[in-house]
C-alpha cells in the first residue's frame, strides 16, 4: 500500500503532435496518482525555445481536456513550466562549479571522456574556467565551452519498479554534460532538478528513459536530496514487433492522438486501451471457478485496480482491431447511456464531411448507429459505410463481384419489377422496417423459392451502390419511400448493370 503523500508529474515537451507513447504515459501516472490518493502534476518542458510553440502547448492541453485526465493545480500558472526555472538550473550549477563538482570544457560535448572520470585535456581544474581555451563571455565561461558533473567509479544500483533491480559497473561511469556550450541545460539535468524542487516521489516513464537514470542518480546525490522512485513502462510496439512509427499509406498506421480523434475514436474506449498497453488486471474468479481475464474497465475500475506490479516488462503491441472492437463496445456504450452526446457527436462529423445531418431525427440517428456499428470500428468508418443514407443519389459500383452475381440471371429485373410494384403499395405512414420485412419475405416466397437474398440484394444494390448494408427492412426505413423507388427506378443504374450482364464482366 503506497503512501498518502504520492507525487507524480506528466512532463511533456511542446513540440508537435501527441504521440501514443506520451499519451500512454500520462494515462499510467494518472492511475497510479488517483490509486494511491497522490497528486498528478503537469510540467510543461519547453526549454526548446525552437521548437515549443503555444500552438502545440494549446494541442497539449486540449488532449488532456479531451481525454479526461485531470492534474492538480499548483502555483499562479496551475502547472510547472520549466522556462521559468531557467535561473534556479543556473544557480545550482554555478554552485557546483565553485565546490568543484562541475567543470567547463570545450571538447565536444558529444563525446564523453576519455576512460573512467572523464578525464582530457580540455578539462580545467577547479570551478573558475581557467585554463581554458577561447574568449571568455561576461558570464566567465569561454565560448564553445559546456559545463560537466566531475564523476568517480563506481557501481550504480537502483530498483526500478517495472523493471527489478538495475545496475551500472563502474567502468561505464564517465564525466557528462549539465549544459550545453549553448548555455541550455540538457534533459537529465533540468528534468531532475525540476522533479526535486517539485517534491516528486515517483517518476514513471518510458523504458528508453532508463538509461538516463544513473546519471541523474548522480544529480540527485550532489542536490542532496532522495531520488524518487524509478518505474520504467515497456516500450510500445506494431503488430510486427517493431518500433511504433508511421508508415505512409497504411491507414492502420495511426499514432498520434489527433489522428485517432478523428477518425472517431471515443476518449473512454481509448483510455481504456491506453491503460492495457503494458499493464492488466488482476483476474477474478467467476460463478464457475474459471479465472475472468477483463479488458472493458470503467475509469473508475481502472483506478481501483491499477497496480504496478502488474506492469510488464516486456514491449506491449498496439493493436488497432482491439483497439476498433474495444471502441465499438463503447459506442454501444453511449448509445445506451448518452445518446444524446453520440448523436450530436454523429451529426458534427456528418457536417464535417461535407453531408446534410438534418436528413434524419434522433431516433433514426439511433437506429443508423445500432446496426451500421455492427460494421464499424469508429464514428467515422460508420459514416463511411453509412454515406449512401445521406446522398441525394448512388451510383452503383459493378466492379464488384457481389454484384455481378446478383444480376447474373435475366430473372431479377422481373422480380425487380415485381418488387417495385409492392413497394408502391406500401403507403408512407406504413414505411416501417416490419412491414418492409413482410412485403419482401412474400416476394421471396411467391417469385423466388423463399430465398430472401434472391429478391433483397438486387434491392439493396440499386439503392445502396454496393453490396453490403444494414439489414434491407432497415436499409429501405431509413432511405424513406421515396428515395428507395426513385434509385430502384434509376435508369443510369439499371442500363450498366444490364450492359455489365451482356458484356460478360
Amino acid at each position: 500500500m503506497m503512501h498518502a503523500a504520492v507525487r507524480v508529474r506528466f512532463a511533456p515537451s511542446p513540440t508537435g503532435r501527441i504521440h501514443v507513447g506520451n499519451l500512454r504515459t500520462a494515462v499510467f501516472n494518472h492511475l497510479f496518482a488517483r490509486h494511491n490518493k497522490g497528486k498528478l502534476l503537469l510540467r510543461i518542458e519547453d526549454t526548446d525555445r525552437e521548437r515549443s510553440t503555444p500552438e502545440a502547448e494549446e494541442r497539449l492541453f486540449e488532449a488532456l481536456r479531451w481525454m479526461e485526465i485531470d492534474w492538480d493545480e499548483e502555483g499562479d500558472d496551475r502547472f510547472y513550466r520549466q522556462s521559468q526555472h531557467r535561473d534556479r538550473h543556473m544557480e545550482i550549477v554555478e554552485e557546483w562549479l565553485k565546490k568543484g563538482i562541475a567543470y567547463r570544457s570545450d571538447r565536444p560535448t558529444g563525446l564523453l571522456g576519455g576512460g573512467p572520470g572523464g578525464k582530457s585535456s580540455g578539462r580545467s581544474s577547479g570551478g573558475s574556467g581557467a585554463g581554458s581555451a577561447g574568449a571568455s563571455d561576461a558570464g566567465g565561461r569561454a565560448a564553445g565551452e559546456a559545463i560537466w558533473l566531475k564523476t568517480e567509479p563506481e557501481d550504480l544500483r537502483y530498483d526500478d519498479l517495472i523493471l527489478g533491480k538495475q545496475s551500472q559497473p563502474a567502468r561505464q561511469m564517465q564525466d557528462f554534460v549539465l549544459v550545453r556550450s549553448n548555455g541550455v541545460p540538457v534533459f537529465i539535468f533540468a528534468n531532475a532538478v525540476d522533479d526535486a524542487d517539485m517534491r516528486v516521489t515517483h517518476v514513471l516513464r518510458g523504458a528508453d528513459h532508463a538509461t538516463n537514470t544513473f546519471r541523474q542518480l548522480l544529480i540527485y546525490r550532489a542536490l542532496g536530496v532522495e531520488a524518487p522512485r524509478f518505474g520504467h513502462m515497456p516500450l510500445i510496439v506494431d503488430k510486427q514487433g517493431k518500433k511504433l512509427s508511421k508508415r505512409e499509406g497504411d491507414p492502420e498506421s495511426l499514432i498520434y492522438l489527433d489522428e485517432f480523434r478523428e477518425c472517431g475514436y471515443l476518449p473512454e474506449a481509448l483510455f481504456n486501451f491506453m491503460a492495457l498497453l503494458g499493464w492488466s488486471p488482476e483476474p477474478h474468479a467467476g460463478d464457475d471457478g474459471e479465472m475472468i481475464f477483463r479488458e472493458k474497465l470503467s475509469r473508475d475500475e481502472l483506478i481501483a485496480e491499477f497496480d504496478l506490479g502488474r506492469v510488464g516488462k516486456a514491449p506491449a503491441q498496439f493493436d488497432t482491431v482491439k483497439l476498433g472492437a474495444m471502441n465499438y463496445d463503447y459506442i454501444v456504450d453511449r448509445l445506451n447511456h448518452d445518446e444524446g452526446s453520440l448523436i450530436a457527436h454523429l451529426k458534427q462529423d456528418v457536417r464535417d464531411e461535407g453531408l446534410d445531418p438534418d436528413q434524419f431525427d434522433d431516433a433514426q440517428y439511433g437506429v443508423l448507429i445500432r446496426e451500421a456499428a455492427q460494421r464499424a470500428r469508429t464514428l467515422k468508418e460508420l459514416i463511411e459505410k453509412s454515406r449512401f443514407f445521406f446522398l441525394d443519389r448512388v451510383e452503383v459500383n459493378v466492379g464488384y463481384k457481389m454484384v455481378r452475381k446478383a444480376f447474373a440471371n435475366d430473372a431479377v429485373w422481373s422480380r425487380l419489377d415485381a418488387t417495385i410494384a409492392k413497394l408502391e403499395g406500401i403507403a408512407q405512414s406504413e414505411w416501417k422496417r416490419g412491414r418492409l420485412e413482410t412485403a419482401i419475405k412474400k416476394l421471396a416466397e411467391e417469385l423466388a423459392g423463399g430465398k430472401m437474398g434472391d429478391i433483397a440484394q438486387p434491392v439493396r444494390i440499386l439503392t445502396t451502390g454496393g453490396p453490403a448494408s444494414p439489414p434491407i427492412d432497415v436499409t429501405l426505413e431509413l432511405l424513406g419511400r421515396q428515395r428507395t423507388l426513385d434509385r430502384l427506378r434509376d435508369d443510369d443504374n439499371r442500363g450498366r448493370l444490364k450492359m455489365n450482364d451482356t458484356q460478360g464482366n
